[in-house]
């Protein structure tokens, strides 16, 4: 198994716009079906298989359900295209941009013994508290991401804002689980 069994299944990302926002009135503004506030937020889709947006009141937006670095680019676009035509901005830029997480699935193949796999890796890497929660909780040491996995052999990689250091990481998960 290599790492091109990686999917990429949703990312977090977003930024602020240099303006605050009045969410009611704008929420009359947008033009699309799913549109409505919750809490701090407005939240709107463009259509049905869009990411999801969240503006706050204080001008920071962010967006989850891409799957892919191209989405979130075209969403990114999409969203200030919006915000200058809805006249919140005066040109189609923000400030502080990031993705902040991206979450990736995988398959190792082979059901896992997950109480094994927890002294191979290290316990002090390693949350395992099958009473509490069904899958092995494995935060390795020299990457920013955390894994989820279960004993049927999938991975959930989360916590990782950069898809090449997912890959290295599950990279060495693989060279782990293959010994």
């Amino acid at each position: 198994m290599s790492n091109e069994h990686l999917e990429l299944v949703n990312t977090v990302a977003g930024g602020r716009i240099d303006s605050e926002v009045d969410l009611q009135a704008l929420k009359e503004d947008i033009p699309f079906g799913t549109c409505y506030i919750k809490g701090p937020g407005l939240y709107f889709k463009f259509d049905k298989e869009s990411p999801t947006i969240v503006l706050a009141r204080s001008g920071k937006y962010f967006f989850t359900g891409s799957r892919s670095l191209q989405e979130v680019e075209s969403t990114r676009t999409a969203v200030l295209n919006l915000f200058l035509d809805l006249g919140l901005i005066e040109t189609a830029g923000d400030q502080d941009f990031s993705v902040k997480n991206m979450v990736f699935t995988a398959d190792l193949d082979h059901s896992m013994d997950l109480s094994h796999l927890s002294i191979v890796l290290g316990l002090e890497s390693v949350e395992y508290e099958p009473e509490q929660f069904p899958g092995l909780i494995y935060r390795p040491n020299k990457y920013d991401c955390v894994f989820l996995i279960f004993a049927s052999g999938k991975v959930v990689i989360t916590g990782s804002t950069n898809p090449d250091t997912a890959k290295i990481a599950f990279d060495q998960l693989l060279k782990i689980v293959s010994k």
